[in-house]
């Protein structure tokens, strides 16, 4: 699984910049074709920047899952109609929000 930083080459390309974003974590695992988003802070909330990034991430072709969502994260995943799921990882099963992109499962 590889890390992208914050106004890295990948992260620029996908709009996570910072810009918009401070505090934030991204993570491609490219086997699965997933792109796992930890502790994301908008620097403008409500304006639509974290719906932008997600909406290039499913261009792209991407899985999303947010591990362990919590306060704001939680009101928007419910909002937008994502799914939770239990997902076994190496440090056991973690409760996920997962969006799915329309032409590749999780």
């Amino acid at each position: 699984m590889m890390m992208i930083d914050l106004d890295s080459k990948i992260g620029t390309e996908l709009g996570f910049t910072s810009d918009f974003f401070k505090s934030s974590w991204l993570y491609l695992d490219e086997e699965k074709n997933v792109m796992w988003i930890s502790c994301i802070i908008s620097i403008y909330p409500g304006k639509g920047d974290f719906r932008r990034l997600v909406k290039r991430l499913i261009n792209r072709g991407y899985n999303i899952i947010i591990p362990t969502p919590l306060g704001r994260m939680v009101d928007i995943g419910i909002k937008q109609g994502w799914k939770i799921k239990s997902i076994k990882t190496e440090h056991g099963d973690v409760e996920c929000f997962v969006l799915e992109n329309k032409f590749k499962g999780v």
